[in-house]
């Protein structure tokens, strides 16, 4: 941790001066000015990789989230303002349950790419940290 720290303070000393320099239309910034501080296991990983990569506990917190919002539509004050319509409602819970699998995916993206903390994708992908990075 201590030689990730002193990578990133000599990164951020030369960070100005690369920033000047590089293209304007670059959007990735932080990742390719910074560098991560991770290591990266896929620069640009396929959708099906994301949901791969995704962890059992996001999974069941989509879950979750769809049908605790399911059941927040069912509650008496919104049925009696809104109309409980059971098909309206059973798609929204849907729709919120791939809402929430999207956001698992993304933050398994961010794990590929190197810019969250990654051990156990590291350790599934047989990546090892080298001692000079």
């Amino acid at each position: 941790q201590l030689e990730q720290k002193m990578n990133r303070i000599e990164r951020r000393d030369n960070m100005f001066g690369e920033i000047a320099a590089m293209h304007k239309g670059d959007l990735m910034l932080k990742s390719q000015q910074m560098g991560t501080a991770f290591p990266i296991i896929e620069p640009m990983p396929h959708i099906y990789e994301c949901w791969e990569g995704m962890r059992w506990y996001e999974h069941g917190l989509a879950l979750f989230g769809g049908y605790a919002f399911f059941l927040a539509l069912k509650l008496k004050p919104l049925a009696r303002t809104g109309g409980y319509l059971p098909k309206i409602s059973k798609f929204k819970a849907i729709t919120s349950f791939f809402v929430f699998e999207w956001f698992g995916m993304r933050r398994s993206m961010n794990r590929l790419q190197g810019t969250a903390p990654n051990e156990r994708e590291c350790y599934k992908y047989g990546i090892m940290e080298s001692k000079e990075r």
